[in-house]
């Protein structure tokens, strides 16, 4: 993982906002932040402030370079940037005197921002900023739903296809709690991740994938469960990293089609239930295959813990994806009973979720309704050995249980 360690404000404090005693030129969180940070090898760049207020100015400059002297205190094997959201073009500013420039956002600037600085380095320090809803495919402002057509092509594109620009950092890996938007209420979280709260994938996810991985991928949304639109268009994507994609719905094919470079194809297909398949080829061999089906009503609960230790240390805890599923093991991604936990033996439930970023339900519970056909469970040991059980129960449901051991 390689991380962009950044520090709070351009410098420590300012002097309109300087407690008793301290002055703007005091830099000791910086210190700090250097020297407890500069063994870790995952850092690749010290980034002096985020989208502050005297970037692209002489005074921000100044500061900026006593700042820039403390990392060199401390550090010479890093380059400093800072992540401006202005600025970029000014007489006199941050980007001046940094090492590398960051950019938020402003694609479009990002011809006249090399030349302005054509000897610096640039990267996108915060971009590819696109809200989707795990398990949507429509905008519903009323509910806080986000689509997850909407995509991150043109943010990216924009990188991918300028030699200058050394890469980008996306907002972001994760949802998070907090900042709502683009709606507000009755969202309590921002679903602009790639995974969703719980960290399950969104599509958003694969679109990356495919734009940055070599294994032969492709993936298709959405899911095919749509009562009552028999007959009607469907809008179907696919992404991949492979020459062609070609669809095929029950069988029959729709048509193969070339794929865009960090792009995406589509169709609109008249939905009947059943299988829709995306082949994707090199040449004219089929390489990677992606399907989604119409699955029926979820009848029974999977637990799904990625390891079933738990270290009796007091920190350990265990995130358990949970799955309904039909009578074929598909996962059913319009369901959303509510499943109730219970763990024997000892040890607690932390929590819970779903991803949902409007669902107002207690994380600290034992409860939580399925988003999609999935939520998650986090379990944790107490300080003795112990053999624990994990029960997940839903009315209508075949129960599951789990069993951990914590030692």
């Amino acid at each position: 993982m390689m991380v962009m360690d950044e520090n709070r404000h351009l410098g420590d404090v300012y002097t309109h906002h300087s407690p008793k005693g301290t002055t703007a030129n005091d830099l000791s969180d910086l210190a700090t932040m250097i020297q407890r940070d500069r063994n870790h090898p995952s850092i690749i760049m010290w980034s002096m402030c985020n989208e502050e207020g005297l970037q692209g100015t002489p005074e921000g400059a100044a500061l900026f370079s006593k700042m820039m002297n403390v990392v060199h205190r401390y550090d010479q094997t890093r380059p400093i940037t800072s992540a401006m959201n202005a600025g970029y073009l000014a007489k006199q500013g941050d980007a001046d005197v940094e090492d590398i420039v960051g950019v938020n956002y402003s694609i479009q600037l990002y011809d006249d921002i090399h030349k302005r600085h054509p000897d610096k380095a640039i990267f996108g320090s915060e971009d590819t900023n696109e809200k989707t809803t795990r398990g949507e495919y429509a905008d519903v402002p009323a509910t806080g739903m986000r689509s997850c057509f909407n995509l991150s092509e043109e943010a990216w594109l924009a990188v991918a296809t300028r030699p200058f620009m050394d890469g980008s950092f996306t907002w972001t890996g994760f949802d998070y709690e907090g900042e709502p938007n683009p709606y507000g209420w009755p969202d309590v979280s921002n679903n602009t991740g790639l995974l969703d709260l719980c960290g399950f994938p969104k599509d958003k996810a694969y679109y990356f994938k495919s734009c940055w991985s070599e294994k032969p991928m492709v993936h298709l949304l959405p899911y095919w469960n749509w009562p009552g639109k028999e007959g009607k268009n469907i809008r179907v994507m696919a992404f991949s990293n492979t020459k062609q994609v070609e669809l095929f719905l029950n069988g029959k094919s729709l048509g193969k089609k070339d794929m865009p470079f960090d792009a995406h194809v589509e169709w609109e297909v008249p939905y009947q239930p059943g299988s829709l398949t995306a082949k994707g080829f090199k040449d004219s061999e089929i390489v990677a295959t992606d399907e989604v089906q119409t699955t029926g009503a979820p009848i029974r609960i999977e637990l799904q813990p990625p390891r079933t230790t738990l270290h009796i240390d007091g920190e350990d805890a265990a995130v358990v994806p949970v799955s309904l599923l039909d009578d074929k093991d598909r996962v059913v991604p319009t369901a959303d009973n509510r499943v109730t936990f219970q763990l024997s033996g000892g040890g607690r439930i932390l929590g819970v979720g779903n991803g949902n970023p409007a669902d107002h339900d207690p994380d600290h519970a034992s409860q939580r309704k399925a988003f999609h056909g999935r939520c998650i469970v986090v379990i944790q040991a107490g300080t003795k050995p112990a053999s624990l059980q994990l029960t997940a129960n839903s009315p209508g449901l075949a129960p599951a249980t789990v069993s951990f051991e914590a030692h």
